[in-house]
């Protein structure tokens, strides 16, 4: 068979509409100002057939949306599970939870993240709430030499890889990339669809290879993304933590380090989650120089008292996450605010038994234009991270 190309859509990571809503206190005036940016998170997909008689044939596209699943365990981890409403991951069984388990097991051994790959016959169109294939043939784990991550200094690109035999005649026509989790106190294993992908139907015969690659680049040069934030979903949704190939990235206070309590359950013999995290906003007058490997703010002037909220919606083109922070006030000084930050917090509820507690800054907003605060005004924001569904080029 001659090679073939598929050429789909790319996925995009569009924070359309970032609104910061400048609210103050005793009667004034409320200021709305609109920041924008685009970051494209292209997922690629090449499938490589290697046939018994040793011809080799090759088809790629460009995938499909990510699913609400990827959306959850995102919103989930990054901008914090405690004190908001968490969202339902869905297992492959259909069962729901909303605690990332990338946990310790009752012998104290870390198990972070892996992913696999699936190969089905299914063909029924892609939603984005599936949560398996629609008929699945079978699920490879990636092992450690499927896997490559590099940091170029804008983007981490990596790629997963596995392969499926076939035992008889058969026609693959989806293909679907996944987090693999554990249960607590454990080693029982379960998986999350993240990605499901139609491709041209192909058959193979007995003993035909069929290889399935699945390329990711996340950029991070491009305000507000940071390194800080494709780090971590490298590390703790693409599982390079696990697979020793992980990115490392800076606390507040510059530290390098390429692991973070992101809702571990820590007690090896219980089952109380002692790890707890959230988001706040950070505002600062310092001049507002992007970089993608800032680890704060140039100079923090006040942090918001309490977490940011979260929501997370799916209308007809986007999933949407929203972050609304409570009121910052300021109380003793005029300031002109130029930056602002969006850190996540972990913190213990029984901090003798933490390691890696640590803020981290993962948005940066430089404000082009800045805005006077009063001594006694108040400031609110709200960040909008609208991810697109349908395929575009």
């Amino acid at each position: 068979m001659s090679k073939k190309k598929i050429l789909g859509a790319c996925f995009a990571l569009l924070i359309l509409a970032t609104t910061i809503i400048f609210a103050t206190q005793y009667g004034q005036s409320t200021v709305e100002k609109n920041l924008g940016a685009e970051v494209k998170l292209i997922n690629t997909i090449t499938v490589t057939v290697k046939r018994a008689n040793g011809e080799v044939e090759t088809y790629v596209k460009h995938g499909d949306p990510w699913l609400k699943n990827f959306f959850a365990l995102i919103t989930n981890a990054f901008f914090g599970r405690y004190y908001v409403s968490a969202y339902s991951i869905y297992k492959v069984d259909g069962s729901t939870f909303t605690q990332p388990e990338w946990a310790f097991t009752c012998s104290g051994y870390a198990l972070y993240p892996l992913v696999a790959i699936g190969v089905g016959t299914g063909s029924t169109s892609v939603s984005p709430y599936d949560y398996e294939l629609a008929i699945l043939t079978q699920r490879i784990d990636v092992a450690s030499t499927g896997t490559v991550c590099n940091d170029n200094g804008t983007h981490i690109d990596m790629s997963f890889s596995a392969s499926y035999t076939a035992s008889d005649s058969i026609t693959i026509r989806e293909v679907g990339l996944y987090w693999k989790g554990y249960s607590f106190c454990g080693y029982t294993a379960f998986y999350v669809l993240m990605a499901r992908d139609l491709i041209t139907p192909i058959t193979l015969a007995a003993n035909d290879v069929l290889t399935v690659t699945y390329s990711v680049s996340i950029p991070y040069n491009r305000a507000p993304m940071l390194k800080n934030l494709a780090a971590l979903m490298a590390n703790y949704i693409f599982g390079m933590k696990n697979y020793g190939k992980s990115i490392s990235f800076l606390t507040m206070t510059s530290t390098t380090t390429d692991v973070m309590d992101i809702g571990i359950d820590y007690y090896y013999n219980s089952y109380e989650d002692t790890i707890q995290e959230y988001a706040y906003v950070t505002i600062g007058s310092g001049d507002p120089i992007y970089r993608p490997t800032l680890s704060n703010l140039y100079q923090r002037v006040a942090n918001s008292s309490s977490y940011v909220t979260i929501n997370l919606a799916l209308n007809s083109t986007h999933a949407v996450i929203s972050l609304s922070g409570v009121g910052i006030t300021v109380t003793t000084n005029s300031y002109v605010i130029k930056e602002v930050g969006l850190f996540i917090k972990s913190t213990d509820i029984n901090p003798d038994k933490a390691t890696n507690k640590q803020d981290v800054l993962l948005l940066y907003f430089p404000l082009s234009t800045p805005v006077s605060v009063p001594a006694g005004s108040g400031i609110k924001f709200t960040f909008t991270l609208a991810f697109p569904l349908a395929p575009s080029e």
